[in-house]
Parts: C-alpha cells; structure tokens; sequence
C-alpha cells in the first residue's frame, strides 16, 4: 500500500486553515470509517448553548486537575459571557480563562 493509499496518510489538501482544519475532520471521518467505526458529526453552532459550554470547560479543567485539591469551577454566568464573547469557539474560550486562571490569587469559581 503507498503512504497516500493508506487510510493514516496526511495530505490533506488544503492551505487556509479553516479548509485545512474541514479537510483534516474529512480524513480522520474517512480513517474511522475505514476501520469499520460509525462517525457522527455535529455542527456546533447549533448544539452549543452556554450550558453546555460549562459543562465542556468544567469537565475539561476537571481532566487535567493534579490532585485531589479543589479546582476552580466556571459558573452558568461565566459561561454565558464566554458564550456572548466567543459564541462556539471553545478554543478561545479555553485561552481566556487560561489567563484568569493564572491571575487567581487563590482557587476560586470563575
């Protein structure tokens, strides 16, 4: 099997990165079926509400907590104006808060 043949290989086609970003979402879709799995994929736009956006960012800092101490907590009114702000760019979202979680004094809910 030549390296583009293989259902791993990463040429993905495109320059600007939101098409390199859609083309990469193509061949990891692609890679996935080809190994027999089912793909769903969701436009965020539309099944992104700042609920959701709490629950994302609470179970991502949750992830990468280092021990068993208390960890800051986004709060429904913090997600809301993340979610006015950026509205479904969790990446963004996920910076900002990095900066106000490096300026906290002490843990605290956001």
């Amino acid at each position: 099997m030549k390296h583009s043949d293989s259902p791993c290989g990463s040429d993905y086609g495109f320059s600007d990165h939101d098409e390199h970003w859609f083309s990469e979402h193509i061949v990891i879709s692609h890679n996935l079926k080809w190994a027999g799995r089912s793909v769903l994929t969701l436009d965020a736009a539309r099944h992104t509400t700042p609920e959701r956006i709490e629950k994302i960012l609470n179970d991502r800092i949750k992830s990468v907590r280092r021990n068993s101490d208390s960890i800051p907590v986004v709060t429904s009114a913090t997600a809301e104006k993340l979610f006015a702000m950026y509205g479904n760019d969790l990446r963004s979202m996920q910076h900002h808060l990095y900066d106000v979680f490096q300026n906290l004094g002490s843990v605290q809910d956001v």
